[in-house]
This record gives structure tokens, sequence and C-alpha cells, in this order.
């Protein structure tokens, strides 16, 4: 489904999504160029960018995590409390 939303709707929000399943599928090499080609950069959408630090994360890459972190806190109140808590374990 998420290939079928890029295919409709080419915005960083679907590549968000279909890296976002390519990752819980632990396929993180390829949600990693996913998000590298369509997502860093050309949204801040909440949930894309925990996403977007999460497969940061599992390929290692925690360089940019503490600033994506600190920028998540902040909207917390958007995410809500759980989200909030997996944040801050990143």
């Amino acid at each position: 489904m998420a290939q079928q939303e890029v295919e409709l709707r080419p915005a960083a929000q679907a590549y968000d999504l279909l890296a976002w399943t390519y990752y819980l599928k632990e396929n993180t090499t390829k949600a990693l160029g996913i998000i590298e080609q369509h997502v860093i950069d050309k949204t801040l959408e909440p949930v894309a960018m925990y996403h977007l630090a999460e497969i940061l994360k599992a390929n290692g890459n925690i360089t940019f995590i503490q600033d994506i972190k600190s920028a998540l806190l902040e909207s917390s109140f958007e995410l809500g409390l759980v989200m909030t808590e997996k944040i801050e374990q990143l």
C-alpha cells in the first residue's frame, strides 16, 4: 500500500511511509536509502522526523539524532505522551 501511495502521491510523507514499512520489515538499509533521497530536508512533519531518527539510529548514524530529538520534543504536544516517551529513548 505504501508503494501505491508513492506512485499516486510522490510526496515526502508518502516516501516516509514507504521507508517506515521497510524499517518495520527490518530492511533498514532500503529504508535509509529512501529517507536520504526523498525525506531528509523535504519535510519537518513530526511523525516523519521520528521515523527518520529511528531509521538513522538503526543504521548506526547517530550524528543528527540529538538535533532531531530536540525538535521532536518541541512537538511533544502534537505527538502525544506515548510518542514523547519513544522520542526520549532515542
